[in-house]
């Protein structure tokens, strides 16, 4: 009768430990789409090379990173190195006065999205200092969805990294993909060299 019971109990012990062990790795397979233990932050860091023109044309490269931040091995390890992951050109109205220009970032708690607006003090006329308009535009690079959003828009970047992003006379954003309409974006001849030097270097 001991015996019975004994084995009885090494089931019912080898049943629990078998919960607890599926559980675990359940969880732990749920917690990121990356398979990382609990407690693991899995990031990819974004940042932005900048170059402003003076044909009216600003050149965004995102780069990301991806990181994973384990407090158990108490250090970061990168998982791939830096890399381009879009390429944004945005273009002035053509006949904007800029008076001056500015930038404001922002990131997501674990640095996988990217914020940045742009923003122009832009003269009513030419040298009007005393008559200025602020003009701006948004855009966001999700790290983890791979997407850009400009303007209610989301673009994935499995689509294609490369866009044009066309500001009229009203300063209303138009978004074009490079791949699929870069022959038909009106612009100017000067700007279009410096474009294909962005986008074919």
């Amino acid at each position: 009768m001991t015996g019975t019971k004994s084995k009885r109990n090494l089931v019912a012990l080898i049943f629990i430990v078998a919960l607890a062990i599926g559980g675990f790795l359940i969880f732990a397979s749920q917690y990121n789409p990356n398979g990382l233990m609990p407690g693991d932050v899995y990031s990819q860091g974004l940042d932005v090379d900048r170059n402003e023109h003076t044909a009216g044309v600003t050149l965004l490269t995102v780069y990301g990173q991806e990181v994973i931040n384990s407090p158990s091995l108490l250090r970061s390890a990168e998982l791939n190195p830096r890399e381009p992951r879009a390429y944004i050109a945005v273009i002035q109205p053509a006949q904007a006065f800029i008076n001056g220009t500015g930038l404001l970032s922002e990131h997501g708690e674990d640095l996988s999205v990217l914020r940045e607006t742009l923003s122009w003090s832009v003269m009513q006329a030419k040298d009007d200092l005393n008559n200025t308009a602020k003009k701006s535009l948004t855009y966001e690079y999700d790290g983890r969805k791979q997407e850009l959003r400009i303007s209610s828009q989301s673009f994935p970047i499995s689509d294609g990294n490369r866009f044009i992003v066309l500001l009229d006379s009203t300063w209303k954003a138009t978004v074009y993909r490079v791949d699929r309409d870069y022959e038909t974006i009106p612009v100017s001849e000067e700007q279009r060299k410096m474009l294909h030097g962005f986008f074919e270097p």
